[in-house]
């Protein structure tokens, strides 16, 4: 009815709609509606009906591949500070949104700065876990996480925070961008076609998937550090299966504590650095997938 009123004859946009307003249920969200800010359960709600997402970030790791601890630790610094309650919900508001590349159905660009990857939002420990994560999720078939980095001859959207929307029909296509005073929304085809070509730019100065990921894992690496080893209940070792059943030439590894692993050499068993978990997982990944690889 709605579609003969306004003489629309376009078929891609009247089935869009109708998938949209048809009956379908709201988006996950819909259940923090009146908890966390409007501007919150709009980008989530784009992100239920999109076809296609692409972001550059500068200052942050894009929502949904931050971890609990990344995204508190940024919600810990707002001013005037969170009720403790309110943090808890955009905490698990925007953890939720993880499932908007979990499925494996969006197309997913991230343009992540370098500038981004080295903030240590919650410590050097809290960092290198949420790498070790964006690692992860940047092996899924569906998401490209490409990095710009600090030898890039200058970003045409640097300082910018937005998300392009691509929808079923591109009459419906969004772009969201972040500001001090809240999201901003637009639909203008002639904004969206220019925040297309920027975004074809800042892609052009991202270094590739190869080179993005040896830059994390890179960043992952500088911020290991050393750890005191508090004192503990002897360590049970767990013997590489690489190594020789005989002899001592062995990798060793414990868990320490819920945060920290310890590694040793048995032909050194004296000398235990520890490191954080996150960490050592950024590590072996690059082993596994021959990013540490040299020459």
């Amino acid at each position: 009815m709605v579609a003969v009123l306004y003489e629309c004859d376009d078929p891609e946009l009247i089935d869009a709609l109708a998938t949209m307003t048809g009956g379908c249920p709201r988006g996950w969200s819909d259940g923090y509606r009146g908890k966390i800010p409007p501007d919150f359960l709009d980008v989530a709600e784009l992100e239920h009906h999109a076809t296609g997402l692409r972001t550059p970030q500068t200052a942050h790791i894009p929502g949904p591949f931050q971890t609990d601890e990344h995204a508190r630790a940024l919600f810990d610094l707002f001013v005037p500070a969170l009720p403790g309650l309110e943090v808890e919900l955009r905490v698990a508001h925007r953890l939720a949104r993880h499932s908007v590349v979990a499925a494996d159905r969006v197309p997913y660009v991230g343009l992540v700065h370098e500038a981004a990857l080295r903030l240590p939002a919650g410590g050097r420990k809290v960092a290198g876990a949420q790498l070790g994560r964006l690692l992860e999720e940047s092996e899924r078939p569906n998401v490209r996480l490409l990095v710009i980095p600090f030898a890039a001859e200058g970003s045409p959207m640097a300082g910018d925070t937005l998300m392009y929307v691509f929808a079923a029909s591109h009459h419906l296509d969004t772009v969201e961008v972040d500001s001090p005073i809240g999201a901003v929304l637009t639909d203008s085809p002639t904004q969206l076609a220019a925040f297309r070509r920027r975004l074809d730019l800042v892609e052009r100065v991202a270094s590739n998937l190869s080179a993005s990921r040896d830059l994390v894992l890179e960043i992952a690496g500088e911020l290991q550090e050393e750890f005191t080893l508090p004192e503990l209940p002897e360590l049970n070792w767990i013997k590489s299966s690489f190594s020789e059943a005989s002899g001592n030439a062995c990798v060793e590894v414990s868990a320490a504590n819920a945060d920290l692993i310890a590694i040793r050499e048995s032909e050194n068993p004296d000398a235990v650095p520890v490191t954080s978990r996150g960490a050592l997982r950024a590590l072996v990944l690059g082993v596994k997938t021959g990013y540490n690889d040299i020459g």
